[in-house]
């Protein structure tokens, strides 16, 4: 599941549910414009290879206005 969230944590967009693949298989995701709110960290997990466990990314995102 891929979450887009403000910096305490609060959902800021609908999140995006990655394809099921098997496992060792390749995935790779970014983050999304979302008007009003720019990107400020992108996960560590963002890309990687499918385990056996469900992954939660977050890309973590802040007010326009507070990114000048």
């Amino acid at each position: 599941t891929v979450n887009y969230v403000d910096e305490k944590g609060n959902k800021i967009s609908d999140s995006d549910i990655l394809p099921t693949g098997k496992v060792g298989d390749k995935y790779e995701t970014s983050g999304k414009d979302i008007a009003g709110w720019v990107l400020k960290e992108t996960p560590e997990n963002a890309n990687g290879t499918q385990g056996t466990k469900e992954q939660t990314i977050n890309y973590v995102y802040e007010r326009a206005e507070a990114a000048k």
